[in-house]
């Protein structure tokens, strides 16, 4: 058979087409370059505003409820990122200091690509841990 050599594109006479279909796409897409399973970086600038955004979400939230509070930003160091398994959400390495003057951070975080073209901070992925 001329597939032997090409096990993963032997075609199973039994196969959903709908599933090949998406395979096949998926296939395209990849070898075109447009779904990268390489790494890429999000600057200082980006992450703080990703964070700046989603703390003013918060804040409307709580303040809807009556609470009302101030966040402290962090200071942020750019992260190293790949894209997650889903639709526009990165998984970022990131270190940061909640404070000037506190520890140096590391933690893994997600981030959402907006509309835009900016990013939303979607929270943690992995606990925080103090950079050696």
């Amino acid at each position: 058979m001329a597939f032997e050599a090409w096990p993963m594109f032997a075609i199973d006479q039994h196969a959903n087409p709908i599933c090949l279909r998406a395979t096949l796409i998926a296939l395209a897409l990849t070898t075109a370059g447009c779904a990268s399973t390489g790494t890429f970086a999000l600057s200082d600038r980006q992450l703080a505003d990703a964070e700046s955004r989603a703390q003013f979400l918060e804040s409307m939230a709580l303040e809807a409820e009556g609470i009302h509070g101030t966040f402290l930003p962090s200071h942020w160091r750019g992260g190293r990122c790949r894209w997650s398994d889903q639709p526009d959400i990165a998984v970022c390495a990131v270190q940061y200091r909640h404070y000037r003057t506190g520890p140096l951070l590391h933690a893994t975080v997600r981030y959402e690509r907006d509309e835009d073209g900016g990013w939303r901070w979607l929270g943690p992925v992995s606990e925080k841990t103090p950079v050696p």
